[in-house]
C-alpha cells in the first residue's frame, strides 16, 4: 500500500501508521511541494519525518500538476539527507516496491 502525500497535514498519524504497518510505504508528493510558508513541513522536520517512516519506504512523487516535479527535486536535493537515502527516494525504493526491475 502506498499513503499519498505522507500523509499530508495527518503528519503523526502517519508515522503511527509506518510504525504499525511494516506494508505502508509512501510517495511524497505535495508533501514536498508545500513549503513550511504554505502551511507544510520545514525541511528540517521533512527531513525527520522521512528518516522516522523508514527512508527506505518513501518515494519521490511531484504530483504534477499541481505542484512542478523540478522544485519538488531540488527540495528534496537540498535536505539533510545522504546521496544514498536521496537515491532510494528519487527512484530505488519505487523499483523495489513496485517490483520494476
Amino acid at each position: 500500500m502506498v499513503l499519498a502525500h505522507l500523509g499530508m497535514g495527518y503528519w503523526k498519524q502517519a508515522v503511527e501508521l509506518a510504525k504499525s504497518y511494516p506494508n505502508v510505504n509512501f510517495d511524497c508528493s505535495a508533501a514536498i511541494g508545500i513549503t513550511e510558508e504554505e502551511g507544510g513541513l520545514a525541511d528540517e522536520a521533512l527531513t525527520a519525518m522521512i528518516r522516522e517512516i523508514g527512508v527506505d519506504r518513501v518515494m519521490f512523487g511531484s504530483d504534477y500538476h499541481w505542484f512542478d516535479p523540478i522544485s519538488g527535486i531540488q527540495r528534496l536535493l537540498r535536505l539533510k539527507l545522504s546521496e544514498e537515502e536521496k537515491r532510494l527516494i528519487l527512484g530505488e525504493n519505487a523499483r523495489r516496491i513496485y517490483k520494476l526491475c
